[in-house]
């Protein structure tokens, strides 16, 4: 992570359209889990951005994945 990325406070990826996928796991909308979610409001900068740096990957393997 570079210095401007740990200058800038990340934001929520939260789009206010939450829905678990089937298991019940993860938001389908903005691909946090249930546990990231909960603890969101409790999380540093730190641990937001670095949650905020996988969701690219996790957007690439839901699509990769849904018909």
């Amino acid at each position: 992570m570079t210095n401007a990325a740990l200058n800038r406070k990340p934001l929520s990826p939260c789009e206010r359209r939450c829905a678990l996928d089937a298991e019940k796991t993860r938001c389908i909308t903005c691909l946090r889990t249930r546990d990231e979610i909960v603890a969101w409001g409790r999380m540093s900068d730190i641990e937001r951005q670095e949650i905020m740096d996988k969701l690219p990957a996790r957007r690439a393997a839901q699509e990769r994945t849904t018909p």
